[in-house]
């Protein structure tokens, strides 16, 4: 691991918060407290600054691709309510996701990163914009509530195009990131 260029930012402040992530099976995880000097713990299916497992094509409902126009596509992370906040993760607009985004019969929202807001707003606020996910060109529209500053996922100059949070599905073993108390702290 390297530390990341000054042109790319990591995201998050790496040195006042230490951030150490692992790969174990979700019952182990769901059990963890936060205690002692632990600050925050949470679970994602990828990890910066270069395991992004998932990417994914979408169509914006007010901007669908034109008949043979292939789909925008992002790096899409699956990421619990307390995920973005352990990273240290700035909210630019909008709210983070919560618990209650990862029922399963809950309204699908997303968390967009700037870069995914700049690349596809064309100027216009993105909070309230609708898009269907994966390919689909019907069928329910998931949600943006919230913008947050960018996290390299393709290395600390790799192009992702933006990145997109959903809500935690539980579906793969997640890594888990923990936050710890730094020496400032």
């Amino acid at each position: 691991w390297r530390a990341p260029s000054p042109k790319m930012p990591p995201g998050f402040d790496i040195m006042a918060r230490p951030v150490f992530g692992f790969f174990g099976p979700r019952q182990k995880i769901l059990g963890t407290e936060v205690s002692g000097d632990v600050v925050a713990v949470g679970i994602s299916d990828s990890r910066p600054p270069v395991d992004a497992f998932n990417y994914n094509n979408f169509d914006l409902e007010n901007r669908p691709a034109a008949p043979g126009e292939t789909q925008p596509v992002a790096c899409w992370v699956s990421a619990d309510a307390g995920y973005l906040e352990t990273l240290g993760v700035r909210l630019l607009e909008g709210r983070l996701l919560t618990r209650d985004d990862e029922r399963a019969h809950a309204p699908p929202v997303i968390v967009v990163d700037e870069r995914w807001a700049e690349r596809h707003s064309r100027g216009e606020r993105v909070l309230g914009k609708r898009m269907r996910e994966g390919g689909s060109t019907e069928g329910p529209c998931t949600t943006v509530v919230g913008v947050v500053s960018e996290v390299p996922y393709a290395g600390v100059s790799g192009e992702t195009g933006g990145t997109v949070y959903a809500p935690w599905t539980g579906l793969v073993d997640p890594f888990v990131v923990v936050r710890t108390r730094g020496a400032s702290d």
